[in-house]
């Protein structure tokens, strides 16, 4: 089947030309009672009225991405098993819901949205679904429904031209920030991805080849008693979480030869002035947590250390900055033609790799009066190369996913004891492998 292409993709190379195999992201919803598929249905119909671009296709043209409208339905489906997307299976789409027993499942690929885009999806399914279920309006604030009308802010492509910046220099780095902004930078000129000021301890069993199965354990912790702990050190989530994964590591690994380094997703959208847009418009950050000065302060000095220099990362004009870099590599790749081409650029300007682990702190969905039918939301992706960490907050408890595809369950029960050390109590520590998906796209 032929699709009409759209606007070229921009926002969603690092997934589309990515070097490793492509695998769907994966959220599980897991609610109270059994879901009914008719209703279901009909709720993901009254979405895709409203955000009718998460029913677009991807289509390459001369090794070029574009956004395709999909005039085939999405349709629901009753399944135990994660389903590959993106494909003749679920008629091209580049989401799809599925659902078994008490569990609605939705899968995206990356390339077309990010993980904020994705949750504008799963906050606007729920909400049409228990409104439809229960025949009442739920308050739809902070909710896309047909109450509000799409508007072009929705789909504005982030990364189509540069940022205009309040000054020409380069912002005052602390050196403790992560040198991935350096590392960006210089590959953005030179096309030459060696320009690592320094290497960071990567986990020692992660090595050879990775498993085809992703194992997580899950972990919940009460959200009263961890941010009354953040609180009193004057810190934030994410910071603290990543430090508790820097002190798991050395619960096992005690004196690393190299720093430890927590990298951080940061949602670009307020600095970039488009708050709106469903499309990826994040990056990483990094922040080392264990090595050098960091070894000489107290966990509350580290918190609050980190904070600021997360903040400043987050500065309007850095993030601009870090646009701006991006922006520069995604347009060079113009220069070359050929899908395989562009990935070999790609690779060799922005390596994807994370040292030492990747903590993304989702935050939360809007709390609706149905909110408490919502037992459990896990965020489930592949991993890199190391340990990935999912954490959401939901029905009063931060649920935190530890995924790998190596053997670094150690990792997840050191957390465990860690949280423990600090006063704050564990719950539901579970553990499940499955096999996230290869994207059809990608085949």
């Amino acid at each position: 089947m032929t699709f009409e292409k759209k606007e070229k993709i921009y926002s969603g190379i690092p997934h589309l030309y990515n070097q490793d195999t492509l695998r769907s992201y994966v959220v599980d919803v897991r609610n109270i009672r059994n879901i009914d598929g008719g209703v279901l249905q009909r709720a993901l119909d009254r979405v895709l009225i409203r955000m009718p671009y998460f029913s677009d296709t991807i289509v390459i043209e001369d090794g070029d991405m574009y956004y395709a409208a999909n005039p085939l339905p999405m349709l629901v489906k009753e399944s135990a098993d994660m389903h590959s997307i993106g494909g003749s299976s679920n008629n091209y789409h580049m989401v799809d819901v599925t659902y078994y027993e008490n569990v609605i499942t939705i899968s995206m690929f990356h390339g077309l949205c990010d993980g904020r885009g994705l949750n504008m999806f799963i906050e606007a399914l729920l909400y049409n679904y228990y409104s439809l279920l229960d025949g009442k309006d739920y308050d739809d604030s902070n909710v896309r429904t047909d109450s509000t009308k799409q508007s072009d802010a929705e789909t504005v492509e982030p990364f189509a031209k540069p940022y205009e910046r309040s000054t020409s220099t380069s912002d005052t780095k602390d050196e403790n920030i992560c040198v991935n902004h350096d590392a960006v930078s210089d590959a953005a000129m030179t096309g030459d991805s060696s320009h690592h000021k320094k290497s960071f301890f990567r986990f020692p069993e992660a090595t050879g080849k990775p498993k085809e199965e992703t194992g997580e354990i899950s972990i919940k912790v009460p959200t009263d008693e961890f941010m009354k702990f953040v609180k009193a050190i004057g810190s934030s989530p994410s910071v603290v979480f990543a430090l508790m994964m820097g002190e798991a590591v050395k619960r096992i690994h005690p004196h690393p030869e190299k720093p430890i380094m927590a990298y951080i997703p940061m949602c670009m959208r307020k600095q970039l002035g488009c708050e709106s847009t469903f499309k990826n418009c994040s990056d990483r950050t990094g922040l080392v947590v264990s090595g050098g000065e960091m070894d000489k302060m107290t966990f509350d000095e580290k918190a609050r250390h980190l904070r600021k220099i997360l903040k400043a990362n987050m500065s309007e004009e850095a993030v601009k900055q870090k646009a701006n870099e991006l922006i520069g590599i995604y347009h060079k790749m113009d220069s070359v033609s050929g899908f395989a081409s562009k990935r070999e650029m790609l690779s060799s300007m922005r390596p994807m790799g994370h040292d030492t682990y990747y903590m993304d702190y989702i935050g939360r969905l809007p709390m609706h009066e149905y909110s408490d039918r919502i037992v459990q939301i896990n965020y489930l992706s592949r991993p890199l190369d190391t340990l990935h960490v999912n954490i959401i907050e939901n029905g009063g408890f931060f649920q935190i996913n530890v995924l790998y595809n190596y053997e670094l369950s150690e990792y997840a029960d050191a957390l465990v004891d860690t949280f423990k050390i600090y006063g704050i109590t564990t719950y539901a520590r579970t553990k499940r492998s499955f096999i996230l998906p290869i994207f059809s796209y990608q085949n």
